[in-house]
């Protein structure tokens, strides 16, 4: 598999921030090449100084 991820953004508002990602993935699945073009969605907060996943969504755009 390769995974390229492309610049996002992120907007911080306090202790949490959103931000997204655009990424696209190569992958041999059973003998086939498939392309992947997808976007993640994080939620995230800060808790003692460092930030965590509160949430991550996964929405696919393209799979040929």
């Amino acid at each position: 598999m390769v995974f390229f991820a492309m610049p996002g953004a992120i907007q911080v508002s306090g202790d949490t921030a959103e931000g997204r990602c655009h990424v696209r993935e190569i992958a041999r699945i059973e003998g086939k090449v498939m392309n992947f073009a997808a976007r993640y969605f994080d939620d995230l907060v800060r808790h003692d100084g460092r930030w965590r996943f509160a949430r991550r969504t996964y929405a696919m755009n393209i799979a040929e």
